[in-house]
C-alpha cells in the first residue's frame, strides 16, 4: 500500500519495580486501571527471583478474570 506516514520516538517510562518471591513463596495480586504495562501495552506485575543454571523450577500463575502468561527474563549482566 501507498501513503504517508509520521514515525516519532520519544522516551518511554522506566520500567516498574520487580517484586522479589522467594522459592516456595506465593502471591496474591490485583490488574487494574494503574498497573503498569509491560513492552507490549500489556497490563502486567513485575516479579524476579533468584535460580541458578540447570535449577528446575514450575511456575503457576492463575487468574479467573483473564488470560494470564508468565514472560521469563535473564537478570541484565546475568550469564
Amino acid at each position: 500500500e501507498f501513503g504517508a506516514y509520521k514515525l516519532s520516538l520519544e522516551v518511554a517510562p522506566p520500567p516498574p519495580e520487580a517484586l522479589r518471591l522467594s522459592i516456595g513463596e506465593s502471591q496474591d495480586g490485583t490488574l487494574g486501571a494503574d498497573s503498569a504495562l509491560n513492552d507490549e501495552g500489556y497490563r502486567a506485575r513485575h516479579y524476579r527471583f533468584t535460580g541458578r543454571e540447570g535449577q528446575r523450577i514450575e511456575i503457576l500463575l492463575e487468574a479467573d478474570d483473564f488470560d494470564t502468561y508468565v514472560v521469563l527474563y535473564r537478570e541484565e549482566g546475568g550469564a
